[in-house]
């Protein structure tokens, strides 16, 4: 998780930028819907140099509007 570049992703909360939160085996990626899929595959490719596949069949997309 620490290879990848979202210092620019995610939202500006208490002057922090938010862009993951990392739970036991789920990861939370907090984007606005023109970086979420960029950030999907962003974090499909880590996993994948490390042995691990992200589960697509799994995994949820949550919109704000």
């Amino acid at each position: 998780m620490s290879e990848l570049d979202w210092e620019d992703k995610g939202y500006l909360i208490d002057g922090k930028r938010i862009s993951k939160l990392c739970l036991s085996d789920d990861v939370v990626l907090v984007a606005n819907i023109t970086t979420e899929t960029e950030m999907i595959n962003e974090l499909n490719m880590a996993y994948l140099k490390i042995g691990l596949e992200l589960n697509m069949s799994k995994t949820e997309v949550m919109v704000n509007h």
